[in-house]
């Protein structure tokens, strides 16, 4: 099973899109449904601070999935290379709860962005295999 690329640099978020880019194939997820928050030291280092009572900074729409990330609707507010945990249920048994990633592309203006999956648990690695080979 493919593990996820955390031995690269964080500190360019372009370098680790372009590498991550296609080494999986792409599964299309339009009603997956995914809740975003920053890490709890981000009020510290001045992000957002959660407004919504469910206890997420912000919540959209995914657009596709693969085993290295997620290409999901993202606000434009939501710096590159930003650190998030992601929420997200794609279907009745796959849940997958405050997933770390990093945000690796955006296209300000038109609220659309991609995420690396980052440190996943291997239960999680798995339980996204299953999915991914059910499709």
């Amino acid at each position: 099973m493919p593990e996820p690329m955390t031995s690269l640099p964080t500190d360019s978020p372009e370098i680790l899109y372009s590498v991550e880019r296609r080494r999986f194939p792409r599964v299309p997820v339009p009603n997956v449904v995914v809740g975003l928050e920053l890490p709890e030291d981000a009020d510290a280092t001045g992000g957002v601070v959660p407004e919504d009572p469910s206890g997420f900074t912000w919540v959209g729409s995914a657009i596709d999935i693969s085993m290295d990330g997620l290409s999901l609707a993202l606000p434009d507010d939501i710096p590159l290379g930003s650190e998030v945990l992601l929420t997200f249920k794609l279907d009745a048994d796959t849940t997958l709860v405050r997933v770390p990633s990093m945000v690796v592309r955006r296209k300000p203006g038109f609220g659309l962005g991609a995420v690396l999956f980052l440190g996943w648990s291997t239960t999680d690695l798995q339980a996204l295999q299953a999915y991914i080979d059910r499709r």
